[in-house]
């Protein structure tokens, strides 16, 4: 069980603004490509928003790795799941719990088939709305979503946060916002 949060210090010490204004903007993107049937695509950058989100986390951890990404332009963080994965790094350190580990874990890994082009992956004709396709992204977003605000205040209050996890998957007769 994980026994205490970030402290504020640790939090202000590396400037992490840029990289949730970034996962803001990817979140962006990843509606806008939905709203333009571009499912495989949304997923994709969705993809992306869990590995800002957990990269902030790991650079608290580990202030060398934040230092060498801000000043390297060749660094590449560590991947975001398996051995030595920085998911995988900041679950040994105890600084995420078990849940929030598997969470991240299996979203991560969802998103990660999308890179790869199938036949039940590739998205519709541009204009042509598939329902199917458009309420797996609204519902893996809604669980993308959850758990960067459940990791984001487990950060903030380790094992006191308030977040208990990540809704389930949309029911097929909730309302689409789009």
């Amino acid at each position: 069980m994980v026994q205490r949060a970030f402290h504020f210090e640790d939090v202000a010490e590396v400037n992490w603004m840029p990289l949730y204004d970034e996962a803001v903007e990817d979140l962006e993107c990843a509606f806008f490509l939905s709203a333009n049937c571009f499912y495989k695509q949304a997923l994709q950058v969705l993809r992306g928003v869990i590995e800002l989100s957990v990269a902030h986390g790991y650079f608290i951890l580990s202030q060398d790795a934040f230092e060498q990404w801000r000043d390297d332009p060749n660094y590449r963080l560590p991947y975001v799941r398996g051995n030595g994965g920085m998911l995988h790094r900041l679950h040994q350190a105890q600084w995420i719990d078990d849940r929030i580990y598997e969470t991240g874990y299996e979203l991560y890994g969802l998103l990660n088939g999308c890179v790869h082009a199938t036949p039940g992956r590739m998205g519709s004709r541009r204009g042509e709305m598939d329902r199917e396709k458009l309420e797996q992204f609204c519902s893996l977003s809604s669980r993308v979503g959850g758990f960067v605000i459940d990791l984001t205040m487990h950060f903030l209050l380790g094992s006191e946060s308030l977040y208990t996890g990540s809704p389930g998957p949309l029911d097929s007769t909730d309302d689409i916002p789009f």
